[in-house]
């Protein structure tokens, strides 16, 4: 059986301010953030999230969207290497 993934990246809807929304979550639901996104239209955060939470994120009203975040892929273009989702 394939593991599901615990790799996510989150955005919130835009008037929610990521600086403070992402800790609260993270201290809510036991996890660590790894990046923070403050950037206006991709306001969120990425983080190793349990899978009990995941549920529980996408119905907090202040989340937009939830992604699983892909592993690295090597482009092949000048060694970057690049995430998806």
């Amino acid at each position: 059986m394939k593991r599901r993934p615990d790799r996510y990246r989150v955005r919130f809807h835009p008037q929610v301010d990521p600086s403070v929304a992402a800790p609260e979550l993270a201290a809510t639901f036991g996890f660590e953030i790894r990046i923070l996104f403050d950037f206006g239209y991709l306001d969120g955060f990425s983080a190793h999230i349990p899978d009990q939470a995941v549920p529980l994120l996408r119905c907090d009203p202040r989340v937009e969207r939830l992604g699983f975040v892909g592993p690295p892929i090597d482009i092949g273009w000048y060694g970057r290497t690049i995430v998806r989702d």
